[in-house]
């Protein structure tokens, strides 16, 4: 079972050290996601806190077998968009510049078809670029991030020292942020990787 399988299992179960583990590992992704659309860092931070928060009260109702971060981004989303809501309707976007941004955020977050649209960009171009590692430290940067095994177990399963996968997995992460740079605003807001 992969690592966050686990820790939603054991969220889901009443273990507060796991869920303190989960919040430490993805607030600040969900903390993100939400500045994107809001553009204020305090009502950011406020949603990522809320989000945890329904995450917590809402443990029974977590799915192990699907992705996590995929469920606090979606919370995080209609978080965001009753906050948008709101905030069109307060005096503290009165003026028409902010009026205006909140309406594009606003409109953002409900094109489903263009977060698609982008992500499937985004997986195709991830794709591409792991495609062009070397042999090898493909392999190495598949079993790491794809099937979460340990550096201690991928040196096993291949039959090289814990330095030489650490080495690997340097290359492919220097190689891939290199292919990447453009999209990593994108990359962040998405959580493309995370969901691999």
């Amino acid at each position: 079972m992969a690592i966050y399988s686990i820790l939603a299992e054991k969220i889901r179960g009443g273990d507060a050290e796991a869920f303190k583990e989960m919040y430490m590992q993805h607030f600040h992704k969900v903390r993100y996601y939400a500045m994107q659309y809001l553009n204020n860092t305090e009502e950011a931070k406020d949603i990522a806190q809320e989000v945890f928060f329904e995450l917590w009260n809402g443990r029974q109702n977590i799915n192990p077998s699907l992705s996590i971060t995929s469920y606090l981004l979606t919370i995080a989303r209609n978080k965001c968009l009753n906050t948008l809501r709101s905030n069109l309707n307060s005096k503290k976007y009165e003026s028409y510049m902010a009026n205006r941004k909140a309406n594009l955020y606003y409109s953002a977050l409900l094109n489903h078809s263009a977060e698609t649209l982008i992500s499937s960009e985004l997986e195709n171009k991830i794709r591409s670029s792991i495609d062009k590692l070397p042999a090898k430290t493909k392999e190495v940067f598949l079993l790491s991030r794809k099937s979460e095994l340990p550096y201690i177990k991928i040196a096993e399963k291949m039959g090289v020292s814990v330095k030489m996968v650490e080495y690997r997995m340097i290359q492919a992460l220097r190689f891939l942020r290199t292919q990447l740079k453009d999209y990593l605003y994108a990359i962040v807001v998405i959580a493309v990787l995370s969901s691999w």
